[in-house]
């Protein structure tokens, strides 16, 4: 026998890495390119939703720095190592469950989610050459875009700049600086300053930890110790609102200047925001020297040791894990490291998915199931119904002089005594303001037309995040009236003073709507939302008005003001009914024509 032969005999039939070259495989196409495409109308949908809050926008360059490390690993070719070629086949079919329950509920939420599952499964089987905590990073760059869930992301925000603008208060107070706060609104002389209000990415924990995961992955630190890098986010960025409060409040008091708006405002932010990742980056320099792996050089407390590294150090529980910082070292270390993976497994019998009928079964009905879950996404984009912006839908048809003016509503209704009208251009989810405001019983009460608005809901119109507890409930005329509905409730600030809310919406046409958009949604009971809103997708998504009284009162209102400011917010709303030209808004598409 030659020696050819005897070592043909030894070599294992197929290694870990199969090619260097970069091509497009038919894993690619069944697990990447055909649920992406299957999810690309309700994704387009979420990112729209994204964009719309200011502390998520850094998401494209997310998206981006995942697409250019998948694109660089796809030279290693596809993996056969059995468990996470395995462990990829069985999350592709969550993601393909979690994309039906999304689709099933009309949530982009849920889709996006999906295609988060779905990335990392297609990673896992193709990346042969990246070790699967590397590939979970990388994930978990895409789940800093993800909005969290009961809107604790903005609820967490809400209490990081809180917290900033009471410790920045305390330090005012020990200055013997007058000023008033509410929640996360600090005013002096008469200046308010609510960086909450005009928050942006440069002020997001989110963000900044979406600047830590790629810096954590090239430096091959541990499961610990990223994690405690991404829990510190929270710490440096209260220093940097917390910071960017007292320059505000520093420069308007001694030098008269303003720099909450404009340029100076963004110069601020972006000054702040790199303090917080200096800070980070020391956190991430202490932890490395604390989180060194303990040699195990004393037998007895070997064990010990080991678990410890283990617990810290994981994955990398030993030095010899940890590649060198020196270029020519570190390249060594990765070949060899790459080395001892492939004799790894040459122990184990590699996994073709295509030549395993169960494998090939499940990846093949996966990727249909994305294909024929996708239809009713497509149709509704095909309608020109699936994502409601409010560029679609719509603005003022032209300039017009035919708006409802101040004589629109009386000059006296009952009590309340007409003070002044206002005609305001806005800057957040609607277009244009009229706000008549009135005199009642020594408080002042505001009747408000906006417009446009997406579908009718139950969210206040031009409150701010000072009135933080509470929310309005739907409420329905008596029997025998007009079945206009409203929704009604008492919103509580931090020092107990209430706003009291009643609202209505109307259609394009200025005609009643008399289901909200909630109950659009659910529909009649068993029918999924998504068969509802292919039914009745263009009501649904209509650009609308929203009309709404509202009174501040430092004490509860009794049931006989309430019952006044109810019987002024149904005479006023059916009053603007004959006062709204049919033609005012435009629509976002054909279909939307219909009442």
């Amino acid at each position: 026998m030659s020696i050819d032969t005897a070592v043909s005999t030894t070599v294992a039939p197929q290694p870990q890495v199969q090619s260097k070259r970069w091509q497009i495989r038919l894993w690619d196409i069944l697990v990447a390119i055909i649920p992406l495409i299957a999810m690309s109308p309700m994704l387009a949908t979420q990112m729209h939703s994204l964009w719309l809050r200011p502390h998520m926008r850094f998401f494209p360059l997310a998206l981006f720095a995942v697409g250019l490390f998948s694109v660089l690993r796809m030279r290693d070719g596809e993996t056969t190592h059995p468990t996470r070629k395995w462990a990829a086949v069985v999350g592709l079919a969550m993601g393909v469950i979690i994309f039906g329950a999304g689709v099933w509920r009309f949530s982009p939420w849920l889709v996006y989610f999906s295609a988060i599952v779905t990335y990392f499964s297609w990673a896992l089987g193709r990346m042969a050459g990246t070790a699967w905590p590397t590939v979970a990073a990388w994930t978990g760059l895409l789940l800093t875009t993800l909005v969290l869930p009961f809107n604790a992301d903005a609820i967490l925000l809400g209490w990081l700049y809180e917290t900033a603008t009471e410790y920045c208060s305390r330090s005012l107070d020990a200055f013997s600086v007058p000023h008033l706060v509410d929640k996360g609104l600090l005013e002096m002389r008469g200046r308010d300053f609510d960086i909450q209000s005009s928050a942006n990415s440069l002020g997001s924990p989110f963000a900044l930890a979406a600047l830590a995961i790629p810096w954590l992955i090239f430096r091959n630190r541990s499961f610990f110790h990223s994690l405690l890098i991404l829990l510190s986010t929270l710490l440096w960025i209260f220093v940097a609102n917390f910071v960017q409060i007292s320059l505000l409040v520093y420069a308007f008091r001694n030098y008269g200047q303003d720099w909450s708006v404009g340029g100076s405002y963004a110069v601020l932010c972006a000054g702040t925001f790199a303090l917080a990742a200096g800070c980070l980056w020391l956190t991430d320099c202490l932890l490395s020297v604390l989180l060194q792996p303990v040699p195990l050089a004393e037998p007895e407390l070997a064990p010990i040791y080991a678990g410890l590294n283990t617990l810290f150090c994981w994955p990398r529980e030993h030095e010899d894990q940890i590649p060198p910082d020196d270029p020519e070292e570190r390249e060594m270390f990765l070949r060899m490291q790459e080395a001892n993976l492939q004799a790894t497994d040459e122990t184990r019998p590699p996994l073709e998915w295509r030549k395993k009928k169960p494998a090939q079964i499940a990846v093949y009905a996966s990727s249909g199931l994305m294909i024929l879950t996708g239809i009713a996404p497509f149709i509704l984009l095909a309608r020109g119904d699936l994502v409601a912006t409010k560029t679609q839908l719509g603005h003022l048809s032209r300039a017009r002089d035919d708006l409802p003016g101040e004589e629109a509503l009386p000059a006296q209704f009952g009590q309340l005594k007409r003070l002044d009208f206002q005609n305001q251009q806005n800057s957040d989810d609607s277009e244009r303001s009229l706000i008549w405001r009135y005199q009642w019983n020594g408080q002042i009460v505001s009747a408000t037309l906006s417009f446009p608005h997406g579908p009718w809901n139950s969210t206040p119109v031009g409150t701010d995040n000072r009135w933080s507890r509470g929310t309005l409930q739907l409420a329905k005329p008596p029997q025998g009236q007009s079945d206009w509905p409203w929704y009604f409730g008492a919103l509580v600030n931090e020092l107990g003073g209430r706003v009291y809310i009643f609202q209505c919406g109307l259609s394009s046409a200025g005609k009643p709507i008399t289901k909200p958009a909630e109950a659009v949604l659910e529909g009649e009971s068993g029918i999924p939302p998504i068969v509802n809103i292919l039914r009745e997708g263009s009501r649904k998504l209509q650009a609308t008005y929203r009309f709404q009284v509202q009174c501040e009162s430092g004490d509860d209102l009794s049931q006989s003001e309430l019952d006044q400011l109810q019987q002024a917010f149904t005479s006023f709303r059916e009053t603007l009914l004959g006062e709204l030209p049919d033609d005012l808004l435009v629509s976002p598409s054909p279909q939307q024509t219909q009442d």
